[in-house]
């Protein structure tokens, strides 16, 4: 908040220079019959004050925006000096009852400082000196009680007014910084996200499909000599290469994403998970839309985590998968012919539409309109061991990414980056639910 203290020290400063103005004026274009000299010479030191101020205010010194707001008992002391003077000198006068509307300036003048306290302690003296100034005025320019009273209330109500603004503006400085530090963190974790990714990357290429490439350029001298088993050995060595490189290059940006969609996709993964593990993945698609978004690749990869992460860690035997979009605050619904009369049983995976074998159909799409905001939302439930209480707390993040642990860690750091959010919560009777959400356009 360094840079916001500078800046309300000069707008206070400006304030002091209108006031300075406004008292100049005044007494130039209404001088007071008597005590016209020390008028004079209060304004001239109050102006010096001000130039002083000004000259300070050029300076970021911690010092000078500490105590900018003690600067304010001197304008409302110059202030009453020349009002009380005005009103003395002549028998019948309005210029200090235009003196006194100059006190509106100090309550805003404190409200710059983003400091309610200070507005408190400056506003209530002024609202008191007000009332005392606006009595010794009254010989002069005759104002009743009642008037004087009203204009109290309004000096009153402006320092009130004044310490909810700075109230407000100091929260909502709070709030930008938290969100700037926040971003920072952000960025900070995506970018350690990302060199653990790679390196992790280059660990797996480097244990799988290079020992094979590898295995194979040392047969390559036998095979020269004939060696037929070795030319066998070569061909089988390239074949688990070929099949590593594909995998990976399908984890990484699976066809069936680009091609069919974020439904189809997340359902052909519940199936690919069922048949290797024997697990029961149920996959649930039917509140999801046909169309891509901008959301599938983020929400895909956080299906496939949580969906790992289930089977390898939660030892769960049953994993269900939701796909929801709500738009306009509606949940979306499937479409009346959003079922396919072929579908039959063949594997023993059933998602929850009773579809068997999705990745055929072409007619399980719904019709949506574009540009259509909305949020969209992974719902993933098992019934496994559960995750360790505070174990993904996001005040744990950071450390988290720190020792390597990248997995869910990861995913809630891009979700986050996204605009969204990846929260856990215990399933009644063992278990956990994983909620992704995060802001997508259909």
């Amino acid at each position: 908040m360094v840079r916001t203290g500078v800046d309300g020290v000069r707008a206070q400063v400006g304030m002091r220079l209108i006031l300075a103005v406004f008292l100049v004026l005044v007494i130039a274009c209404d001088p007071p019959e008597q005590f016209l000299a020390v008028t004079w010479a209060v304004v001239g030191v109050y102006l010096g004050w001000t130039a002083s101020t000004l000259l300070l205010a050029r300076r970021p010194d911690p010092r000078v925006q500490e105590w900018a707001w003690a600067a304010l008992f001197v304008d409302l002391a110059a202030l009453t000096a020349v009002a009380v003077l005005a009103a003395r000198s002549d028998a019948t006068s309005w210029t200090s009852d235009v003196l006194l509307t100059g006190f509106a300036l100090i309550p805003m003048a404190a409200a710059t400082g983003l400091r309610p306290g200070v507005c408190v302690a400056i506003a209530v003296p002024t609202t008191v000196v007000f009332l005392a100034a606006s009595a010794a005025a009254r010989p002069a320019n005759g104002e009743p009680w009642s008037s004087v009273l009203l204009h109290t209330l309004v000096i009153g109500g402006l320092g009130i007014g004044s310490v909810a603004l700075s109230a407000i503006a100091r929260s909502r400085v709070q709030t930008i910084a938290a969100l700037a530090r926040d971003r920072a963190q952000l960025l900070d974790d995506v970018t350690t996200v990302d060199r653990r990714a790679r390196r992790e990357l280059a660990d797996h290429l480097h244990d799988g499909a290079l020992q094979y490439v590898l295995a194979a350029r040392g047969e390559v001298a036998a095979a020269r000599r004939g060696d037929g088993a070795a030319i066998d050995r070569i061909e089988a060595a390239l074949r688990e290469s070929g099949d590593l490189l594909r995998s990976t290059l399908t984890a990484l940006n699976p066809a069936v994403l680009d091609h069919h969609g974020l439904g189809v996709a997340v359902t052909e993964l519940g199936r690919s998970s069922a048949a290797t593990t024997g697990l029961t993945v149920i996959v649930d698609t039917a509140a999801w839309p046909g169309c891509p978004t901008p959301a599938d690749e983020l929400l895909y990869a956080t299906a496939r985590e949580l969906l790992t992460n289930a089977v390898k860690h939660a030892h769960a035997t049953r994993i269900e998968l939701t796909l929801e979009l709500e738009r306009d605050g509606i949940d979306d619904a499937p479409d009346a012919d959003d079922t396919d009369p072929d579908d039959t049983a063949d594997t023993g995976y059933t998602d929850a539409t009773g579809d068997t074998d999705n990745t055929g159909d072409t007619d399980n799409t719904d019709i949506v309109d574009t540009d259509i905001h909305g949020r969209a939302r992974l719902v993933v439930v098992d019934d496994g061991v559960g995750i360790p209480p505070g174990a993904l707390d996001p005040g744990r993040l950071t450390e988290r990414l720190a020792a390597g642990h990248l997995g869910l860690a990861s995913r809630q750091v891009r979700l986050a980056a996204a605009g969204g959010t990846l929260i856990f919560t215990a399933r009644a009777g063992g278990g956990t639910v994983a909620i992704a959400t995060i802001p997508t356009v259909v």
